[in-house]
């Protein structure tokens, strides 16, 4: 019988088709709804408009609107910062942006490195997804 209700909700956001594609099938295979956005504009547009609470799997570098300044966006709109949980996914060898520190150290934004385990994503998704649901 199939599930009615997905576990919860992700959204990605990356320019890289093949990473958003790769990472829907992964997580609708482990029940969640997907969404995805190729730039940070068309992410929050969608967290704006959404009436579910997502887990929001964030690239750092995109053209057009960047990681960085969809997490400065959510930290000035506190709709958005408490509606959702943010997890950065960027290169585990790369250094973090001064603009990122700042942020992850005033905001809970989980790191993900990329490549990614995909076991540790689960965790790290499924982590964010409890905090969303608690009362």
């Amino acid at each position: 019988m199939a599930q009615t209700h997905p576990t919860g909700y992700i959204l990605i956001v990356d320019d890289d088709a093949d990473i958003r594609f790769a990472l829907r099938l992964f997580f609708e295979g482990e029940g969640y709804g997907v969404a995805e956005a190729q730039h940070g504009g068309v992410a929050l547009d969608y967290l704006r408009q959404t009436s579910h609470r997502c887990v929001v799997l964030l690239d750092i570098n995109m053209p057009q609107v960047s990681g960085i300044t969809v997490l400065q966006t959510v930290q000035a709109d506190a709709a958005l910062y408490q509606r959702h949980a943010y997890c950065v996914m960027t290169a585990q060898d790369a250094t973090l942006p001064i603009d990122l520190a700042r942020l992850m150290g005033t905001m809970p934004i989980r790191l993900i490195g990329k490549p990614f385990d995909l076991i540790h994503l689960l965790s790290v998704v499924t982590a964010a997804q409890a905090r969303l649901t608690q009362p």
